[in-house]
């Protein structure tokens, strides 16, 4: 199962209409294991830039999970499945300010 990751606006934790796509794929790909008697467990993890206060990221990478969470269970997944965690800057993918929209997003681990 291969999970995509969505990104989000800066200081934003609203879907974006261009990763309803992604997020769909990802509901199918759960959905499928599921009809095969598999339930996967997914983590859902939300992160953030480096601006602002590590705390106020924790917050928002956590507002950014929960809203993924709830647009997948909108779409029929089974909430037990699912569970957020926030890394908010913790675990930025580049320092490069050009690029700060890369560390703004949910990624999606399944248990294993």
């Amino acid at each position: 199962m291969s999970l995509g990751t969505i990104h989000f606006d800066f200081d934003k934790s609203d879907i974006r209409s261009g990763d309803v796509t992604i997020l769909q794929g990802n509901y199918d790909q759960v959905g499928a294991a599921a009809a095969q008697k598999q339930k996967p467990g997914i983590t859902i993890e939300g992160y953030c830039d480096p601006v602002g206060t590590a705390e106020y990221n924790m917050a928002l990478g956590m507002r950014r999970a929960d809203a993924t969470k709830a647009y997948l269970v909108r779409l029929g997944a089974d909430a037990s499945q699912l569970t957020t965690i926030s890394y908010g800057e913790e675990k930025i993918v580049t320092q490069d300010e050009e690029q700060f929209e890369l560390n703004r997003r949910c990624e999606f681990k399944v248990a294993k």
